[in-house]
């Protein structure tokens, strides 16, 4: 029923020849795994409609963002009567914005 192999290599030839041997099978799928990562997180780049932003970054409606955060400085894709957002510009956007209660913090 079961058969005995004897190996001429020590224990650690062994694993080390064990363990180039996967990483030669799973290095491909990592990496393309990585890149396909990267692309989604990384240069993707979430545009969206005002009612969009609102809800999903500031959390709110579009009147409390018009009262509480709409600026001349804030930043936009497209002419004044259709406007569209970039999560990229707008996560910047409040980043650039932040204050503490002594003051701003971004001078």
């Amino acid at each position: 029923m079961g058969q005995v192999i004897q190996i001429d290599r020590t224990d650690d030839a062994l694993a080390e020849l064990i363990a180039d041997k996967l990483f030669k099978k799973i290095a491909p799928v990592v990496e393309k795994n990585t890149a396909k990562l990267f692309e989604q997180y990384v240069n993707n780049d979430d545009v969206m409609d005002k009612k969009t932003m609102c809800k999903t970054i500031f959390h709110c409606d579009t009147a409390t963002f018009d009262s509480r955060y709409n600026s001349l400085d804030f930043p936009f894709i497209g002419d004044g009567s259709r406007k569209a957002y970039s999560k990229k510009a707008v996560t910047k956007w409040i980043a650039d914005h932040q204050q503490t209660i002594g003051g701003q913090l971004n001078d």
